[in-house]
């Protein structure tokens, strides 16, 4: 007899496909870089003068407001707005009425600036450069409107 034949087990195993890991690293990543952005936009805004500071906080003061409802920043009330580079332009007022408008830049007016009368009529139409007056300024008189122009360097006046 022959010995009692054992049957010849063939076990087949599949490979399952390796598990997923190791994404972890990609939500910490991103957490690193909205921290980063946010960082940097706080030394930003650290570094500005106070007229932008509080056209951003006017920004974000009231996100919710909605288009008939009536905001009470200093944006809305008339006393700024935007320039065509996105800088803030905050005019100064007196009774109501537009005395100056202009930009600064380090405390200092720049760019062109036109001061106004109490009637509202155009007093001064010039550029600053450095906080000082520069090129050709237009002067007019309150009741007339008669313009002169007078011509500045570094804010010397070199036109009589």
């Amino acid at each position: 007899m022959r010995a009692k034949e054992q049957p010849v087990i063939i076990v087949r195993r599949k490979k399952a496909g390796h598990a997923h890991h190791g994404g972890a690293w990609k939500v910490a990543y991103a957490d690193f870089v909205t921290a980063m952005m946010a960082f940097f936009l706080v030394m930003w805004l650290a570094a500005q003068d106070s007229r932008i500071r509080d056209a951003v906080a006017g920004y974000f003061q009231e996100p919710g407001l909605l288009p008939y409802q009536t905001s009470n920043t200093v944006l809305a009330q008339g006393n700024g707005g935007i320039d065509s580079s996105g800088m803030p332009v905050l005019n100064r007022k007196f009774n109501g009425q537009l005395e100056a408008e202009g930009d600064y830049s380090a405390g200092k007016p720049v760019g062109l600036w036109k001061t106004f009368y109490e009637n509202g009529k155009p007093e001064t139409i010039g550029v600053y450069v450095d906080g000082q007056m520069d090129g050709s300024w237009k002067f007019y008189e309150e009741e007339s409107g008669k313009e002169s122009i007078v011509t500045f360097k570094k804010g010397q006046r070199l036109t009589p």
